[in-house]
């Protein structure tokens, strides 16, 4: 099937070309990356797109446009990303001669204000008033108490705490945690100094292998009752996540006095700058 000036050779069913993607794409990202990648792909991609032949740039050129009226330009760009990863998949599996064209929204676009994934400002007082309204664990048993206050004390992402592991990432009693590129975002190897508190928390579960089970999107619903227990807003409170807790632990390195901002760009996981948009 030709479309345009490139040429479709794959028979498989958009979804099935998906699927085999986002397995090949897991094996080099972040499980962060890939679920956020299948998401696009379940919600946003297979809805749009019969088949890969529909995928045209006509087709994508609308689809940005369609989707600036409806997300952010941040969010639209990551959905790009993901687009222009699945068709390199595909050119190298020989599904098609050529990837195509994928124009990036204007610079000054800035998207639909959805506010979904508004970021909270929260000062340390904050930090620990949320912290201390937190239960110590879940009915299904996590320390969400411990988990996020970890994360306020590393700035460390969720994603990369729930990959920490004994003896490859910690060992008891140590005060640094090695953080290894494939459960970092960035792909991003360092380590990470800890603090008294952060090594008594991993000291107190750490055991051999997972120190932490936590099911993705379970902090939630305490994140939000823990914000409004110390009262902010409904709508705030409703946007309360681990990445302010980072983001609040991020601000709270890079303005101590005599800060060096690169090295808390590096602890941060950074490669460039200190803070991106939804870190």
């Amino acid at each position: 099937t030709t479309v345009g000036a490139r040429s479709v050779r794959s028979t498989s069913g958009l979804d099935v070309l998906m699927a085999e993607w986002l397995v090949a794409y897991g094996a080099e990202h972040a499980e962060e990356t890939r679920a956020e990648c299948a998401r696009y792909a379940r919600s946003v991609f297979l809805p749009r797109w019969s088949s890969l032949a529909a995928m045209t740039e006509a087709s994508l050129a609308d689809f940005t446009r369609d989707r600036l009226r409806a997300v952010s330009a941040s969010t639209a760009k990551k959905e790009q990303s993901a687009l222009r990863s699945f068709f390199a998949w595909c050119v190298e599996r020989g599904h098609l001669v050529e990837a195509p064209r994928i124009v990036s929204p204007p610079k000054r676009a800035t998207g639909a204000p959805t506010g979904r994934n508004r970021r909270i400002d929260l000062a340390p007082a904050q930090v620990e008033a949320l912290l201390a309204a937190l239960p110590a664990e879940t009915p299904g048993g996590v320390p969400i108490r411990d988990v996020m206050t970890l994360i306020w004390e590393t700035s460390l992402r969720i994603a990369t705490i729930r990959g920490l592991s004994v003896p490859e990432h910690y060992q008891r009693g140590a005060k640094w945690v090695r953080v290894t590129a494939e459960i970092d975002k960035s792909r991003f190897a360092r380590e990470v100094p800890l603090s008294p508190r952060a090594r008594r928390i991993l000291d107190k579960h750490a055991g051999e292998g997972v120190i932490f089970v936590v099911n993705e999107g379970v902090h939630r619903r305490y994140l939000k009752a823990a914000g409004l227990a110390i009262g902010l807003s409904e709508d705030d409170a409703s946007h309360v996540g681990p990445h302010a807790l980072r983001h609040a632990a991020i601000t709270h390195l890079a303005t101590r006095p005599g800060t060096n901002i690169g090295g808390v760009a590096r602890i941060a996981g950074h490669r460039t700058g200190v803070h991106q948009h939804g870190e």
